[in-house]
């Protein structure tokens, strides 16, 4: 396969979270339900810091992606996010640090309750369901970051493991299924 097609597999299972209303487009309103439901997935013990910050991580996560389709709210398409990601993040490791290292730091800041500066596997199951991707596959994939298997994650290593999903081309990586089963 192209570089280009397996980037495209893992971010349409990718594409199929974000789009949160089902509409088969994503616009901006899905970034901002998918940052609320990620949001209501930790309820009311997480702390209103935290939630600016998802919610801060999102809009600007949309707004990278949306600039490399001429800016706006939508809609795109499948092939249109997939493009765009692989423009801004799959092919530059500075469009990770700039759109996605923000987004998962501020995920993994609010699954990271007790600010131990680790993550359990309830936690990021949380986090995960949060987002949509089933139990099942959460917990594999904690599994495969948890190369120590202590049972936890720092933020280091969940960095890692999302850089791998969207940086890395191949959809037979470990971290291909980051976000859920890529169905094939």
């Amino acid at each position: 396969m192209t570089m280009a097609t397996d980037f495209s597999i893992k971010y349409s299972r990718l594409f199929d979270l974000l789009d949160i209303d089902g509409s088969g487009d994503l616009r901006a309103a899905d970034m901002t339900a998918l940052g609320e439901r990620v949001i209501a997935g930790f309820g009311a013990t997480a702390a209103p810091a935290k939630i600016e910050t998802v919610r801060a991580a999102f809009v600007s996560y949309w707004n990278g992606i949306s600039a490399q389709l001429g800016g706006g709210d939508g809609p795109f398409s499948r092939e249109q996010f997939s493009a765009a990601l692989t423009v801004a993040v799959g092919e530059s490791e500075q469009g990770f640090d700039e759109l996605l290292r923000p987004l998962a730091s501020a995920i993994f800041a609010l699954a990271d309750a007790d600010d131990s500066g680790i993550v359990s596997m309830a936690e990021f199951r949380q986090a995960q369901v949060a987002m949509g991707v089933s139990t099942e596959d959460s917990e594999r994939v904690f599994r495969l970051i948890d190369t120590d298997g202590d049972g936890r994650i720092d933020r280091e290593e969940l960095l890692a493991a999302a850089s791998d999903f969207y940086r890395n081309p191949s959809a037979d990586s470990p971290m291909s299924g980051f976000f859920g089963s890529l169905g094939r």
